[in-house]
């Protein structure tokens, strides 16, 4: 028979590209890597969270610093090593970067 499995708190986009790494070991260059390493953390595809972590740390800019330091700092609070060490490479990587560091902070404030 057929055998459905339904995601529904993800977009599709994101679970497409959960699929596609999981078949090609490839990540697609489109997507959202926030999105895709809360995806790889909450399915346990530890391989898929190392390699879009550590892209989400090497491409930060003004547009998506909040939402990947929000993932990080997520699961880094929740106790996980790998997010803990992600998340101390972004802030030292904030702190040689003062204006992105102040994107974020004005993006916290209302």
């Amino acid at each position: 028979g057929e055998f459905t499995v339904e995601i529904v708190d993800v977009p599709t986009s994101t679970v497409e590209a959960m699929v596609q790494y999981m078949y090609t070991d490839e990540i697609p260059a489109e997507g959202d890597p926030a999105q895709l390493y809360g995806v790889a953390k909450k399915y346990e595809l530890d391989n898929l969270a190392e390699e879009v972590g550590a892209r989400l740390v090497e491409n930060i800019d003004a547009e998506n610093v909040q939402d990947r330091a929000r993932i990080l700092r997520l699961h880094a609070t929740a106790g996980d090593a790998q997010a803990k060490k992600l998340w101390e490479q972004m802030y030292k990587k904030l702190q040689e970067n003062p204006p992105l560091m102040q994107v974020l902070l004005e993006s916290l404030l209302p």
